[in-house]
């Protein structure tokens, strides 16, 4: 299965940069995000005219995706899949290939495309993972420019009629209640959040956890990636919780804040701050109105 994905970017006459996302390495989560970023920074360093990403198959894993069986099953991971890997390729204007299998993704990225990313797209391993933030950081700080993620012009068209209908502007508050209790938001502090945001003369649109959506047969952002970016786009500021989704905030030109930022501790030092991101500090690429805030969060510091 496989093809373009709408509103793909090209370049006339320049050639295409195919980038390997080893499902065996790789989560089927908002890690994605980042490893699409670093594909798409590599895209412009080489001069390429498109960026291409093929998804490798994990042929040992469960349902073709690295076991993530501690926190949860190939039948999450395949709906994971579908709808963030997939619909985030179009945030940066890229077309996608999901190859029939592993064997099969290799035959694609030594025949049909010359150019291929990483160097070692063919042999990856879990000791140098490509979805982490660190080669981000690394280049940001030494100048590189950071791609800046995009809904669909129909999507951010869509939003802005709902939010205009609202009258007022909007601030968006998305929502952690998944694993890892640490980094779920403070449920009890909401309240008081939006009350003083409504006084202060802003509509709220909260997004719930996309698991507490499904689970209640709602959603809106929660449930369609490409209206999510739009929501977060189109609002006035975005309040971040701890979580995936807010690396679409991150690779934004939007004002946002995520809170719970060093929570919990050893997670945030593993994927963070052995990254190159020392504690206290926003990403180097941020610009006004963008903060990473430290510190478990309670009603009192996200007011």
């Amino acid at each position: 299965r496989g093809g373009a994905v709408l509103e793909a970017r090209f370049v006339r006459n320049a050639p295409t940069l195919a980038a390997f996302y080893d499902l065996s390495i790789g989560p089927t989560s908002f890690d994605f995000v980042v490893f699409l970023v670093q594909a798409e920074m590599a895209r412009r360093r080489g001069g390429h005219g498109h960026l291409h990403v093929v998804f490798l198959h994990d042929e040992r894993g469960p349902g073709g995706f690295r076991d993530k069986g501690h926190l949860y099953d190939e039948h999450e991971a395949r709906w994971r899949f579908a709808n963030i890997c997939v619909p985030a390729c179009a945030l940066l204007g890229a077309s996608l290939t999901v190859s029939a299998s592993r064997s099969a993704g290799i035959e694609l990225g030594l025949g049909r495309d010359r150019y291929t990313w990483p160097d070692d797209w063919d042999r990856q391993t879990l000791k140098v993972r490509r979805h982490l933030i660190g080669d981000v950081i690394a280049r940001a700080r030494a100048g590189e420019a950071v791609p800046r993620l995009e809904a669909s012009t129909y999507a951010r068209r869509k939003v802005r009629e709902y939010f205009s209908n609202l009258r007022k502007p909007v601030v968006t508050v998305t929502v952690r209640k998944t694993y890892l209790e640490e980094r779920n938001l403070d449920v009890s502090a909401l309240s008081a959040v939006i009350s003083h945001i409504e006084r202060a003369g802003y509509a709220v649109k909260i997004l719930c956890d996309t698991g507490t959506a499904l689970g209640l047969g709602s959603g809106y952002g929660e449930l369609n990636l490409d209206l999510r970016m739009a929501c977060y786009q189109e609002a006035a500021l975005n309040l971040q919780a701890n979580n995936g989704a807010a690396s679409l905030c991150w690779f934004s030109e939007r004002p946002y804040l995520m809170f719970d930022a060093g929570v919990p501790a050893e997670e945030w030092d593993g994927l963070f701050v052995k990254q190159g991101l020392p504690l206290g500090e926003s990403w180097p690429w941020t610009i006004p109105g963008q903060r990473l805030v430290y510190g478990k969060a309670d009603g009192a510091r996200m007011i």
